[in-house]
């Protein structure tokens, strides 16, 4: 939705505003004027007030004029082909309603339409999740992304091909390895039993002869048989400890033994190494993804990165406005640099909310009213230039006294990308007039 034109009735004087399709400022007016405007541009797609009308077009690219008269019926008129659509746009209780076919009313409509200095205010509506990520490489970030989805849906892949699931891979894992740690204990164990029982038997004989002839030596075999015997239980004991490693594993697996394992879960592995390979290979794989993608994110899931993403490009963009600014100098305080990424965010976050607002026709306004009060002067030409490069989708009205905001208006209306709208000396009593009387409803 666009609005083209705004007309306020009020006793014998009558208030017309004509809207730039992208952006229009609306300079000179105070607080109450603002309060008024707002008021009446909202109550005209939705209040039962007379004497307020209003000329849109939609998205089908009609153009509608909604009146509104003092006496008669309010109507909704599509000036192209002169035809009454009235119909179409009133309530379940007779009123002429433009934002019930956007399942909004009024108020709602104030609270999303509206964007004041209180709401950009820094950190006010910051994402530090989303600031993050913007903060990073954004070519490495989302390489790192698409690998790791990538090598998920390839482990998914391979843990389908052999009837499993991606879970299992971690107790297949830990399963194997103290397997092969139980059978290198047997095999130990056994070369040292053959040893030792060679050391023993051989060290038996000579200890018997030595203490019969040569009392040391034989003490001496003795010893040594000894030493076997030790050698032979202490191996003994690592390869007991292997098998209860393994049988706590087959427990965690929900299995009665090694072989049951396989054949209650991963039949599949034993028929075809080929298969088995490919899912551990698939399972390095994506741990290498991961701790790719944890190196550049940190603790923050790719789900959320993708999920936020037209959120994580704005804010990125908006750290690089404000890096290759010519306008503020390399003395300008780290802090005034921190607060234009920050504000500049917020307004990007709400012009892209305000592009969902409705159902049926999504795009309303977004109304700013004099949102850069309290910001540092050094940051308005980045929030002003990134204005004029994003407005038009939605469409932006600015209301403001500022002059340094005028100013900036006036230049680019040169352009014909942005419209100005400034009292006259003329106009400026019969305005208050109207305005006066516009705040009184």
């Amino acid at each position: 939705m666009r609005v083209n034109r705004l007309v306020i009735e009020s006793g014998d004087n009558t208030l017309g505003v004509d809207f730039h399709e992208r952006l229009t400022v609306i300079a000179g007016v105070g607080r109450l004027e603002r309060e008024g405007l707002i008021n009446e541009l909202i109550g005209s797609m939705s209040s039962a007030r007379s004497g307020v009308h209003l000329e849109f077009t939609d998205s089908r690219q009609r153009h509608l004029a909604v009146f509104r008269p003092t006496v008669g019926k309010h109507r909704v008129i599509d000036t192209d082909k002169a035809v009454d659509v009235t119909e179409e746009f009133t309530n379940r209780v007779g009123i002429v309603d433009v934002l019930g076919r956007h399942a909004i009313d009024a108020r709602g409509a104030r609270k999303v339409m509206r964007l004041s200095s209180d709401q950009l205010r820094t950190g006010e509506e910051r994402d530090d999740a989303v600031q993050q990520l913007a903060s990073v490489d954004q070519t490495r970030l989302w390489k790192a992304a698409e690998r790791m989805l990538a090598s998920e849906n390839h482990l998914q892949h391979e843990a389908d091909a052999v009837g499993s699931v991606p879970e299992d891979v971690e107790i297949i894992e830990k399963i194997e390895e103290r397997h092969r740690a139980y059978e290198q204990a047997i095999e130990h164990h056994e070369h040292v039993r053959k040893a030792a029982f060679g050391i023993g038997g051989a060290s038996g004989i000579v200890g018997t002869l030595g203490t019969l002839m040569i009392g040391p030596i034989g003490l001496l075999a003795l010893l040594l048989g000894l030493a076997a015997a030790i050698a032979s239980i202490v191996f003994r004991r690592r390869m007991d400890q292997a098998l209860v490693a393994e049988e706590q594993a087959l427990e965690e697996a929900g299995a009665a033994s090694y072989l049951g394992f396989h054949l209650q879960r991963v039949n599949g592995l034993l028929a075809d190494d080929g298969n088995r390979k490919r899912l551990m290979d698939a399972a390095e794989g994506s741990r290498g993804a991961q701790r790719e993608w944890e190196a550049v994110a940190g603790g923050i899931t790719v789900d959320f990165a993708y999920k936020h993403k037209d959120a994580i490009d704005a804010a990125a963009q908006v750290r690089r406005n404000v890096d290759s600014l010519d306008t503020m100098s390399s003395t300008t305080p780290a802090i005034s640099r921190d607060q234009a990424t920050d504000l500049a965010q917020v307004l990007v976050q709400r012009l892209t909310e305000a592009r969902g607002i409705g159902k049926s026709d999504p795009n309303l306004p977004l109304v700013l009213d004099e949102p850069f009060t309290e910001v540092d002067p050094s940051v308005k030409p980045l929030l002003l230039e990134l204005l004029s490069t994003t407005a038009g989708n939605p469409q932006v009205i600015f209301l403001t006294q500022d002059e340094d905001v005028a100013s900036w208006a006036r230049l680019e209306a040169l352009t014909g990308d942005v419209s100005i709208i400034e009292p006259t000396p003329e106009s400026e009593s019969r305005q208050i007039d109207a305005e006066m009387s516009v705040s009184s409803h």
